[in-house]
């Protein structure tokens, strides 16, 4: 069971029965903000063709830490994402994702996993700021996001301990609406992208909490996840 905690001051200073403050697990429905968005590019020349007009430089795509273009057509075609058109402007990507952040609650010491590193196959190593999830995934299409979660839980964790892959090892507490998240696309970069995230809190047990954190290798990256108090 998870419980409330605003801040690791106020954790501290609270009573243990204050501490015992059930989070209700809730799903909040999204009012979106009225906004008019661009059409929708759809083939692959309408595409390549709103990207050569706006300078973005897609043949790049596939060095560094950035996906190769089938992947990113891959992605529309999918259905997990889709790219509006902004004329003159550069096209903008649209996705939707589950945010998991993993907790552990030891005594009265309250953790959170961070994912502190990247180490590409090249050598080349990207240290990553705390944020507010451990992990994510963009959500399929008719994929809830509590699904999202589990599948997102057992990709990172699920290769290194496979009690990550049961439903029942974890108990997912809280689940809501964030409000949209705007920044430029890691993946296929310049593109700007909108990410509408569920916010959603794991809770795992003591025998599948690492005090070390966890070392994932996939796809010829290894990333590095950390625990930090909360």
């Amino acid at each position: 069971m998870l419980y409330k905690t605003t801040s690791l001051t106020n954790a501290r200073r609270r009573t243990s029965a204050d501490r015992k403050e059930k989070v209700t697990a809730t799903l909040t429905t999204a009012v979106p903000i009225a906004e008019i968005f661009g059409p929708r590019l759809t083939g692959t020349a309408e595409i390549e063709g709103a990207f050569r007009r706006t300078g973005v430089r897609y043949g790049d795509w596939g060095q560094g830490t950035t996906k190769p273009f089938t992947d990113f057509l891959k992605l529309l075609l999918d259905n997990e994402a889709w790219l509006e058109d902004r004329g003159d402007q550069v096209p903008r990507l649209h996705m939707t994702s589950a945010s998991v952040t993993v907790i552990h609650i030891a005594e009265d010491r309250y953790l959170r996993l961070f994912q502190a590193s990247e180490q590409f196959s090249n050598g080349q190593k990207m240290e990553t700021n705390p944020f507010d999830g451990s992990f994510g995934k963009v959500l399929k299409r008719g994929e809830s996001p509590l699904d999202g979660a589990h599948r997102a839980i057992s990709d990172k964790l699920g290769r290194i301990q496979p009690l990550f892959n049961d439903r029942s090892a974890y108990k997912l507490e809280s689940q809501y609406m964030d409000f949209p998240l705007i920044a430029m696309s890691e993946d296929f970069h310049p593109l700007p992208a909108t990410f509408n995230r569920y916010k959603i809190t794991c809770v795992i047990p003591r025998q599948l909490y690492v005090a070390k954190g966890f070392e994932v290798v996939s796809n010829g990256k290894t990333t590095l996840y950390l625990w930090q108090s909360i």
